[in-house]
């Protein structure tokens, strides 16, 4: 059992290689940008073979799911949705979502020292492992100019929490700056958010030196804004705060092309309002017209906004009942701020805002299960007493 749940935070770490095969995209021009799928596909592998003799964790997840399969299904054959690809994917995230917080929950009601060493050497791997390939990055951007796009995505928001937890401080701020440097915008907004809920509640203001030093990294903040404006790093973000909605070529721009993506979700779903309050159904598409011409006008079964994602195939109703429970568990387990499990959910959470992460990645799932144990778990509890 602990060997699986190690083998699991081995495919966390395996994750930072993707940035390899973009660089290799980038510098020569090869594209293996699929192989970025082995380790997610592992993972989930190893979460179904857990499963093969373990019980099944059915809690609040396990039913939202479970009813919208059928409802799903039912929707499927009213709209006469083939059997595809489509299909499969779409079961597939549901087998992530569903067996994923029950992963994590086991993980969280047998966690250990052992398992926890495992974890804290991976999430280090994966750091180190992500410093040499942004490195390149940089200096392939900033110094030669044999890489002309600003923006390398990476797995640093996962190991920071990490940092965070274990009052690692120096490897915490240097991961910033890394995420900060490498131009996502997404990333950087998700491990902002952990920081402000650290700050508020870990660090008490009234003391004249914590408010002295609070003005010092406030300024410094402040003077790093101004210079990374003046260099023209900030583009991405000014692009955001320029957007002129009546301006496609504005508003992809500014949402890094996802704005195609709304758009197609927006006419599918008007062109039966139904749609809104029962999805589109298992194996559902929706037609994307890409406006700059970047890609091929396609039938399209998700989006690269997870809960968007889940409103196109399920509705509304779900994706507020899904976003409830997980407020529920931000709420309920907010006096384990400090916790790095606690902190993981929410960076995975706000980074899938942004991104398919909640669509195509066990790691959020995952997170959640473990919340969901720590909810109810003593506080004497391996997961909410080891540091």
């Amino acid at each position: 059992m602990e060997q699986q749940f190690k083998a699991y935070w081995f495919c966390v770490f395996l994750k930072a290689f993707s940035g390899i095969f973009l660089l290799i995209n980038y510098l020569l021009g090869i594209d293996i940008l699929f192989l970025f799928k082995v380790p997610l596909i592992l993972s989930s592998l190893i979460i179904l073979f857990y499963h093969v003799k373990k019980t099944f964790f059915f809690g609040f997840i396990a039913a939202l799911f479970s009813a919208y399969v059928f409802l799903g299904t039912g929707v499927a054959i009213y709209y006469g949705n083939s059997l595809s690809t489509k299909t499969l994917s779409h079961l597939y995230t549901i087998f992530i979502c569903m067996f994923g917080v029950s992963f994590g929950y086991y993980f969280a009601r047998y966690y250990n020292k052992n398992i926890d060493g495992a974890v804290r050497k991976y999430m280090q791997l994966l750091f180190f492992v992500t410093i040499v390939i942004l490195l390149i990055y940089y200096y392939s951007y900033y110094f030669t100019g044999k890489i002309e796009y600003f923006g390398f995505d990476t797995e640093l928001p996962t190991s920071i929490v990490f940092f965070v937890g274990q009052g690692q401080t120096g490897l915490f701020v240097i991961t910033i700056l890394l995420i900060f440097l490498s131009g996502k915008r997404s990333p950087l907004i998700s491990v902002l958010v952990i920081s402000l809920i650290f700050l508020i509640k870990a660090v008490n203001f009234k003391k004249i030196k914590n408010l002295i030093i609070g003005l010092l990294l406030l300024m410094s903040i402040s003077v790093a804004i101004v210079v990374a404006y003046n260099n023209g790093l900030l583009w991405r973000f000014e692009s955001v705060i320029a957007v002129d909605i009546e301006d496609e070529d504005s508003f992809y721009t500014a949402t890094s092309g996802r704005s195609a993506e709304f758009m197609g979700i927006l006419n599918h779903m008007n062109a039966d309002t139904k749609r809104w309050y029962i999805g589109s159904g298992l194996g559902g598409a929706y037609y994307i017209d890409i406006i700059r011409g970047d890609y091929e006008e396609r039938y399209q079964h998700y989006t690269h906004l997870s809960l968007l994602s889940f409103v196109f195939l399920f509705g509304v109703p779900f994706v507020i009942l899904l976003v409830g429970y997980i407020f529920f568990l931000v709420v309920k387990n907010f006096k384990y701020y400090k916790n790095k499990y606690y902190l993981g959910m929410i960076v995975t959470f706000v980074s899938s805002l942004f991104g398919a992460g909640m669509f195509v990645d066990s790691i959020f799932w995952v997170f959640l299960g473990i919340n969901a144990y720590m909810r109810t778990a003593s506080k004497d509890s391996s997961i909410i007493c080891i540091k």
